[in-house]
């Protein structure tokens, strides 16, 4: 079950950015790594296709039943690992 923070729904909003690849980010991550600032976050990463193919960062906390979305944007820098 995912929960949204009011500033990750703002976000989607101002971003245009679909909670379907928000959801698809989280479960099915090309790329996920531990926050370097918040070690209880996690960074998801996915390629959208529909958007040019560009990384969307999905950043999140994980509790036992749920996932509470901080975060999402479309991040320039990623990609730099593969």
């Amino acid at each position: 079950m995912l929960k949204w923070t009011d500033h990750a729904e703002q976000m989607c909003r101002e971003r245009d950015i679909s909670k379907a690849w928000v959801k698809e980010t989280i479960s099915k991550p090309e790329h996920l790594e531990v926050d370097p600032t918040n070690n209880e976050r996690k960074r998801a990463y996915k390629r959208i296709a529909k958007n040019d193919n560009r990384w969307l960062r999905v950043v999140y906390e994980e509790a036992l039943s749920s996932k509470l979305v901080i975060t999402v944007f479309f991040d320039r820098n990623a990609g730099r690992w593969t």
